[in-house]
C-alpha cells in the first residue's frame, strides 16, 4: 500500500525536531495554521509533517505508529554527526493517540507490536522533550455509550448510526480503534503507565468540543505528566486548530506557549488521580469480580478473608459491573463492553498502586472478562488467578500466557454438579464461540491442570463455600497445596455430565417448550390481526423475561 508523501522541513541551523501528526482523515490541510505558528515559535526546528492514510480505511493504527517511528528515525540518522537535541511531537484528534503510541514504539514500552514485531528502544526517544496534543481522546471516544456534552442531537445520531454500518460491514477499523475501552486505546493507556519517565504531555482542550467530551480528553488515570491547559472560550473540536480571526488568534498564542514555554510555566487545570496519591505501600491488589444473575453478597466476606491471609499490604477491589441476566450474557457485544469496562478498573488500580502487582478471583461471567481481556489486550498482566463456575474454553491457552509471563499461576474450581455451565457455555465451545465448560469439564492445558481442583462439591457457586474462602485466599498468597478437603469429592455427578455430552438436546428442548408454549397461546385466537397483535406481546414478554432471569 502507497502512502502519502512526507512534508519534510529542514531549517539552517535547527537543533530541534518538531513532528506533526493529523486527525483521523490523514490529511494536513487542517494544520496550515499549526505549522505555521510552529515556524514561528521555533525558528530553530526542523518540521516533519507525517500524513497517513486514514478516514474510514481498515487500517491498523500500530502500523501507521510504527511509520512515524520509522520517518523520525530516518530524520534523526540522516542528521549525521549534529544530532537533535530536542524533539516534539504534536497531534491533533485522532492523531494525538498516533504520537504517544509512536513514543511507546520507539521507547521499547509498547506491550501490542506483534503485528510489526517487537522492537528495542530507539536512542531517539530520550530526546523527546514534549508531546503536545490538541483535542486528543486521551482515554478514547465513549460516545458510542453517552453522548458528548456539546454534540447534539443530530450529529451525534449520524456518528452512531456511521459506527453501526461501520462494525456491521467491516470498514472503518482505524476510527472503531479510538473507542474508548478498545485494545487500541486501553493497551496504550496500560503502557503509559509502565514508563518509568515519560515526557511531559500537554494537552489542550476546547470548552465546547462538540465531537468528545471531557472525560475522554483527560485522562487523570493514566496521564502521568499531563498538563491539560483550556484554550479560549467558545473552542470546539475543529475550532482547535483554527487560528483565524480575533479567536483563532488567541488560540495561536496558547498553542505557542505550550510548545515553547519551560513546562514547569505551564500549569495543570487538572490533577493526576484527581488529587488521590499513588500508594507506593500496596505491594498486592486483588480483583474479586462476581458473575450474571448475582448481587454478588459473597465477594466482601471473601475479600476480607483474603485480607486476613495476605495482610496489610494487599487491597481488595470488589469490583460491580452491575446485575447481568443470561440474554445479555448470550450476547457477544454485551460481554465485550464488560470487558472493556474491566481494563478500565485495571488501569486504574495500576495508577493508583504503581508498585502492585495484580491478582483475581472470578466467578461465573467473571472469569471470562479476565479470560477475554487477556487474549484481547497485550497489556493486561495478572500473578495468581482463581475461577470458581468457569465460562471459559476448556482449551484455553493457559500455558502461553504462563509461559510469556503474563500470568503467574492459575486454580480453577470444577464443580461435581454445575449443570448451567454443562448446559449454556458449552454449546458455544462446540460451535467454536468464545465461551466454554471450563467450570464443570476443566482446562486441558497443562498448567491449569497443575493446581486444577477435581471436584468441589456443588453446582455453579460450589467454590463459593466461605468454607473454601481460606483456601482461596492461601493460593491468592502464594501457597499452593492448602485445599478445603471436606468439600472435594472424587468424581462428578452422572446426571450432569450426561447432561454436558448432550448439551444441544436440552437446548432444543428449551426452544420447543418455548414454541409450543407460544402457539398453545396465539391459536385459540380466530382472527390473524388478532394472532398478530398476541405474538407480538409474547416475543416481548419473552426479552423482558430473557433480561430479568
Amino acid at each position: 500500500m502507497t502512502h502519502p508523501s512526507i512534508l519534510f522541513e529542514e531549517r539552517l541551523g535547527s537543533n530541534c525536531l518538531v513532528v506533526v501528526i493529523p486527525q483521523y482523515s490523514g490529511h494536513m490541510r487542517l494544520m496550515k495554521g499549526v505549522i505555521a505558528s510552529i515556524r514561528n515559535v521555533v525558528p530553530n526546528g526542523d518540521i516533519l509533517q507525517i500524513p497517513y492514510r486514514g478516514g474510514l480505511r481498515n487500517t491498523d493504527p500500530n502500523l501507521i505508529a510504527d511509520r512515524i517511528v520509522d520517518e523520525i528515525n530516518n530524520a534523526v540518522q540522516n542528521r549525521g554527526a549534529s544530532p537533535y537535541k530536542e524533539i516534539i511531537l504534536v497531534g491533533y484528534s485522532f492523531g494525538a493517540l498516533l504520537a504517544r503510541k509512536a513514543y511507546l514504539i520507539a521507547s521499547g514500552a509498547a506491550s501490542d507490536v506483534s503485528t510489526i514485531g517487537r522492537r528495542a528502544a530507539l536512542p531517539w526517544h530520550g530526546q523527546v522533550s514534549r508531546i503536545v496534543l490538541l483535542a486528543g481522546f486521551c482515554r478514547g471516544w465513549s460516545g458510542c455509550i453517552e453522548r458528548p456534552e456539546n454534540c447534539s442531537i443530530f450529529w451525534y445520531t449520524i456518528l452512531l448510526a456511521l459506527l453501526l454500518i461501520a462494525r456491521v460491514f467491516h470498514f472503518g477499523k482505524l476510527i472503531r480503534s479510538a473507542l474508548a475501552g478498545t485494545p487500541f486505546v486501553a493497551n496504550l493507556r496500560a503502557d503509559w503507565l509502565s514508563l518509568e519517565k515519560p515526557p511531559t504531555t500537554v494537552q489542550l482542550l476546547g470548552d465546547r468540543d462538540d465531537v468528545v467530551s471531557e472525560r475522554d480528553h483527560i485522562d487523570l488515570e493514566a496521564g502521568r505528566h499531563f498538563v491539560y491547559i483550556r484554550l479560549p472560550s467558545g473552542t470546539n473540536h475543529l475550532g482547535t486548530v483554527n487560528f483565524r480571526g480575533e479567536e483563532g488568534e488567541r488560540r495561536r498564542k496558547v498553542f505557542e506557549r505550550a510548545i515553547a514555554k519551560p513546562i514547569e510555566d505551564l500549569p495543570s487545570e487538572y490533577e493526576f488521580m484527581e488529587g488521590k496519591s499513588p500508594r507506593s505501600d500496596v505491594k498486592h491488589v486483588v480483583f474479586v469480580m462476581h458473575g450474571i444473575r448475582d448481587f454478588g453478597r459473597w465477594q466482601r466476606p471473601l475479600a476480607e478473608a483474603i485480607q486476613n491471609e495476605c495482610g496489610t499490604a494487599v487491597e481488595t477491589v470488589i469490583a460491580d459491573y452491575g446485575y447481568m441476566p443470561m440474554l445479555p450474557f448470550l450476547i457477544l457485544s454485551e460481554r465485550q463492553k464488560n470487558v472493556r469496562w474491566f481494563m478500565d478498573r485495571y488501569i486504574e488500580v495500576k495508577a493508583l498502586y504503581p508498585r502492585a502487582r495484580i491478582s483475581y478471583f472470578g466467578h461465573s461471567n467473571g472469569t471470562y472478562l479476565l479470560a477475554s481481556a487477556l487474549e484481547r489486550y497485550s497489556s493486561c498482566r495478572v500473578d495468581r488467578v482463581v475461577f470458581a463456575g468457569s465460562v471459559v474454553k476448556t482449551k484455553y491457552d493457559w500455558d502461553g500466557l504462563v509461559n510469556a509471563g503474563r500470568v503467574g499461576a492459575i486454580r480453577n474450581y470444577v464443580a461435581t454438579g454445575d449443570v448451567v455451565v454443562g448446559i449454556f457455555p458449552a454449546i458455544f465451545e462446540r460451535w467454536g464461540g468464545d465461551l466454554g465448560a471450563g467450570g464443570f469439564l476443566g482446562f486441558t492445558s497443562a498448567e491449569a491442570k497443575r493446581f486444577q481442583v477435581e471436584f468441589i462439591d456443588g453446582g455453579h457457586s460450589a467454590a463459593l463455600n466461605r468454607e473454601n474462602f481460606g483456601a482461596i485466599s492461601s493460593f491468592i498468597n502464594g501457597k499452593t497445596d492448602n485445599l478445603c478437603k471436606q468439600l472435594q469429592r472424587e468424581k462428578q455427578n452422572g446426571f450432569c455430565l450426561l447432561a454436558c455430552k448432550f448439551c444441544e438436546f436440552w437446548w432444543l428442548v428449551l426452544i420447543a417448550v418455548i414454541v409450543v408454549v407460544g402457539l398453545g397461546i396465539i391459536f385459540p385466537f380466530n382472527s390473524i390481526p388478532d394472532r398478530i397483535i398476541v405474538a407480538g406481546c409474547y416475543v416481548v414478554l419473552l426479552i423482558f423475561a430473557a433480561y430479568r432471569l
